[in-house]
């Protein structure tokens, strides 16, 4: 549930449900396959009726559409891949910036989604945390 109560979400595999407490629309969106299986969903704190998911492969940038109505994916077009599987995200508090991790240590910093602001492009910084600290692999601007 979105920290404002407006949306609900429920899924599995690839494919979400929505449901939206205003005008009591239900929506389905289906994820590409490329990304892999939804693992976890985070909305943003400071951008109502948007979230991300984040699948085996990549994260999903979403937000509920309001000229149309239901959702609106922007996949994070993860091009530098990141070694293992991505299981979390989170939000910078305050941004649209996110995080995410993998199984095998990797830290993937979104910079900016484009569903945010489309004339602007995602900037990706893959990092490694290991006992030595943070290493950066790779920045993509995309």
């Amino acid at each position: 549930m979105s920290p404002d109560g407006d949306l609900v979400l429920a899924g599995a595999g690839r494919l979400l449900q929505l449901w939206h407490r205003r005008d009591d629309r239900g929506a389905v969106a289906e994820l590409p396959e490329h990304l892999g299986e939804a693992n976890a969903v985070t909305f943003n704190q400071d951008v109502p009726g948007c979230f991300m998911v984040t699948c085996d492969r990549n994260v999903a940038f979403m937000c509920w559409g309001s000229a149309g109505g239901g959702p609106q994916v922007q996949p994070g077009q993860l091009v530098t891949r990141c070694p293992g599987r991505l299981l979390d995200s989170v939000y910078l508090r305050g941004t649209t910036n996110a995080i995410s991790v993998s199984d095998k240590g990797f830290v993937v910093l979104w910079s900016d989604p484009p569903i945010y602001a489309p004339s602007t492009k995602v900037s990706r910084r893959v990092y490694c945390i290991d006992k030595d600290g943070l290493t950066a692999l790779a920045e993509v601007d995309g």
